[in-house]
């Protein structure tokens, strides 16, 4: 169980014991969405969010990106997200997207209240990660190699209109230093 004093580190750790679970919960909601994709094709590209609470008692949130190959082809999971989440000792949410054969992300409070103060001015933390977490699930990383930084792109949202092509200059990118999680 992820407990506020984890390290980052130790909370990717705790999340991959919870990982086989977590695919196993997600098979019955995505046939059913699989079946609903069929019946109503507009269901496509639009961001979906599933909430788990495993046995172990950890916090998931599951983006979907659902496309016709996403779910045929679940050995390709670019279209699926998933992120733990839980709060630290200071009571602000962080959340980690974990990524099974890739490098993980560890999301800290400051880029929700980054995100806060661009788009979302909510007073509900929880309701401003899952925003994020639905609009952001998928971005991209650099490292840039002058003064040992990690520059990461998230869209904010332009995967709807866009159909999933990145467009230019529409990245924000949120500087950190260099860390690894694995």
């Amino acid at each position: 169980m992820i407990v506020q004093s984890h390290t980052p580190e130790q909370v990717v750790r705790e999340a991959f014991r919870d990982l086989p679970a977590m695919w196993n919960k997600l098979k019955q909601p995505i046939d059913r969405l699989q079946r609903d994709m069929r019946k109503n094709k507009s269901l496509r590209f639009q961001p979906r969010l599933l909430e788990y609470r495993s046995h172990a008692g950890n916090n998931w949130l599951v983006a979907i990106l659902p496309t016709k190959k996403v779910l045929q082809y679940l050995s390709r999971l670019s279209g699926i997200a998933p992120f733990v989440w839980y709060r630290g000792k200071d009571g602000y949410y962080r959340a980690a997207r974990i990524m099974q054969d890739g490098v993980c992300y560890h999301i800290s409070h400051h880029v929700f209240d980054q995100y806060a103060a661009r788009f979302n001015r909510t007073s509900d933390g929880f309701t401003r990660m899952k925003e994020f977490i639905r609009e952001n699930m998928d971005f991209g990383t650099e490292y840039c190699l002058d003064n040992d930084d990690v520059r990461v792109g998230v869209m904010h949202g332009n995967h709807r209109q866009m159909g999933g092509a990145p467009q230019a200059g529409t990245a924000h990118h949120l500087r950190g230093p260099r860390q690894a999680l694995r």
